[in-house]
């Protein structure tokens, strides 16, 4: 039910101004096994795009997103759920619309780069573990507050440190 599921520490690249889009699917976009965490998702030059999918995201991907756009839109569920994301070089990353969290991060960093995350249902962000914000521009809107422990920015952790431009409306 899935549109790529991984196991066995699968790898997805793309590259060279390739464009991958899911839409529609039931269930996930990129879901994993739950094996040990070897998964990677790697965008260099190309194009990502989830919409209306449950998920975009779901299970603990190394993601690397290098001078590239990804778009998680519109999912019933999460837009992702504690992936680590390197998310650098010119980058152009939005999670918006999606019913639960946004981007639901273990680990984050976002180095000169734009990330958006608008109108999600619990969190637009939430960081779980180490996160570095640099030269970058992060937007939060309109997160709906379904959920008592809802933020723009939820941070669970003391090692997250911001040196950008940070806007939370």
């Amino acid at each position: 039910p899935h549109a790529i599921y991984f196991c066995s520490n699968n790898k997805l690249n793309l590259t060279n101004g390739s464009v991958l889009t899911i839409k529609n699917y039931p269930n996930d976009a990129l879901e994993w096994d739950g094996g040990d965490g070897g998964y990677n998702v790697n965008i260099t030059n190309s194009t990502f795009i989830s919409d209306h999918n449950r998920s975009g995201f779901t299970g603990t991907f190394h993601v690397t997103v290098d001078d590239s756009t990804v778009k998680v839109l519109n999912s019933t569920g999460n837009g992702s759920n504690g992936s680590h994301f390197d998310i650098k070089n010119g980058s152009d990353v939005e999670f918006s619309n999606n019913g639960v969290h946004g981007l639901s991060a273990g680990n984050l960093n976002i180095e000169d780069s734009t990330v958006t995350a608008n109108n999600n249902g619990y969190n637009g962000i939430i960081l779980t573990g180490k996160g570095t914000i640099k030269n970058s521009t992060v937007t939060i809107t309109g997160t709906k507050g379904k959920s008592y422990w809802n933020a723009g920015l939820r941070l669970l952790k003391k090692n997250v440190h911001r040196r950008s431009v940070l806007l939370i409306r």
